[in-house]
């Protein structure tokens, strides 16, 4: 699997971070984006991060105030907000979830081709995971490519492939996506750890590198 220089970014920010991962164990700041307070912790997260240069990761467009004016914003099932050369968390369901359909390699494997398909070319995966019935996503869409369309051709691609192969049909995923601007720094790392840590968090693995099915263990681990 080829490694972007932003991944390789990530890599070398991972092998100097002293801090471990802190599993998240409640989705609470997920449903109440406008908490101020909330917002004004992350801020200042983030600012303390700041000062340390040698564990920043990635440059993220942080949102504030004067963004607000360029936001597209529509809605399906879901809202969703969309703003040029913004990183996102991103979490896609499978349409039957009691059947765990992603826990059987071959289809976490072609999940897992159709999301780094196009990673350094329309887009950057900051990080993965493929759960056994959701993904989870930090994603930079290329300036001139739609999170929406990316999204639609990796879950059809997905699709395609695994009902050939399962020799089945009909709807392999639920019809929308949960995607959420990362505003800066501060929620980029929170939603790093929250994506690595999911497999932990529902009793699969120990630890977030045990797990195959992330970008953890797949582009950064040091093994």
């Amino acid at each position: 699997m080829k490694i972007t220089p932003r991944q390789i970014q990530i890599k070398n920010w991972l092998n100097f971070r002293k801090t471990p991962f802190q599993p998240f164990h409640s989705l609470d700041f997920l449903k109440h984006p406008f908490n101020l307070s909330f917002h004004k912790s992350m801020e200042l997260e983030a600012k303390k991060i700041a000062d340390i240069e040698e564990y920043l990761p990635p440059p993220v467009r942080s949102f504030d105030n004067e963004d607000v004016q360029s936001v597209k914003i529509f809605k399906t099932n879901l809202p969703h907000w969309s703003l040029a050369t913004s990183t996102y968390f991103v979490t896609f369901c499978i349409s039957n979830r009691k059947k765990k359909s992603l826990s059987l390699p071959v289809a976490a494997t072609i999940v897992e081709d159709a999301i780094n398909f196009y990673s350094g070319k329309q887009y950057e995966i900051d990080s993965y995971v493929i759960m056994p019935d959701h993904v989870h996503l930090l994603i930079t869409p290329y300036p001139d490519f739609e999170l929406s369309k990316i999204l639609f051709n990796m879950k059809s691609f997905a699709t395609k492939t695994i009902n050939n192969i399962f020799s089945i049909n009909g709807r392999f995923w639920q019809p929308d996506n949960f995607d959420h601007l990362v505003r800066n720094h501060g929620y980029w790392i929170r939603y790093f750890d929250y994506i690595h840590n999911n497999p932990v968090k529902a009793c699969i693995v120990k630890t977030p590198d045990e797990y195959t099915w992330s970008s953890l263990s797949k582009l950064y681990s040091a093994r």
